[in-house]
């Protein structure tokens, strides 16, 4: 597809054109999926990431701008929300491991200082 021709798909997503929106979808899927897997193993976070881009483009669709490349901007976009998801995942791990370690601390000061000592 020529540069003019994908920017004018664009103009037809920003005017809410969802067959436009499906072209796209279709013709870089694949793309997407290849690059995902460059960036994780974990698949499930590529779907996630890849549906969250489209839910995104769709719902602000007249506030983005793509002036030149859209496989690009939807790579960039991938890339950037696989690095997202990971992050917030090992805030999560992080959080609940913190939250054990706080729990068995709290229980350790409860116990008596012989006890405490037979444990260190």
């Amino acid at each position: 597809m020529a540069k003019k021709g994908k920017l004018d798909i664009w103009t037809q997503i920003q005017n809410g054109d969802k067959t436009a929106f499906d072209k796209v979808y279709h013709l870089h899927i694949d793309s997407l999926y290849n690059y995902g897997s460059s960036l994780t193993s974990d698949i499930q976070l590529i779907e996630d990431a890849i549906q969250e881009i489209f839910i995104n483009i769709w719902t602000k669709r007249s506030s983005i701008s793509i002036n030149s490349n859209i496989k690009g901007y939807l790579l960039t976009s991938l890339r950037r929300q696989v690095i997202t998801q990971v992050e917030k995942e090992k805030k999560t791990v992080l959080t609940s491991s913190d939250l054990r370690i706080g729990q068995v601390k709290k229980e350790i000061s409860k116990l008596s200082k012989r006890e405490r000592e037979a444990i260190v």
